[in-house]
């Protein structure tokens, strides 16, 4: 099974109810179609959420701050949000000049799945 939605739309169809087909090719496209739009909103809430905890972290020295948990895996998570954005943005530039990078759209899903994992561990650690 692939990496993007229509390998799991193919293995959802074989396996599955025709009416959970329909329903998970609707959502897939409906997320392929705003795929755009929630990366530039998980940025812009991510850096609002970061922004919000600055006053706090600026009274405390660099050490104190860098050994809380919950910062530390959150600017991790922010990092790799900042370079899946690049990869977005690489893509795109790509497509527009009618270049081809499989790899490059490969390496974008590896980074999106260890955001999520490092998203999850943030939320986890708090």
């Amino acid at each position: 099974m692939g990496a993007d939605g229509r390998g799991w739309y193919l293995f959802i169809k074989k396996k599955a109810l025709p009416a959970l087909a329909r329903w998970s090719r609707t959502i897939l496209l409906f997320f392929r179609n705003q795929h755009l739009f929630f990366g530039w909103l998980v940025l812009v809430t991510a850096t609002a959420h970061a922004f919000f905890f600055v006053p706090a972290m600026l009274g405390l020295p660099l050490q104190e701050v860098l050994n809380e948990s919950g910062i530390a895996t959150g600017l991790i998570a922010w990092g790799l949000l900042l370079c899946l954005v690049a990869l977005g943005l690489w893509i795109a530039y790509a497509v527009r000049h009618k270049r081809r990078f499989q790899r490059l759209r490969l390496v974008h899903v590896i980074v999106a799945l260890v955001f999520i994992a490092g998203f999850l561990l943030h939320i986890v650690l708090q």
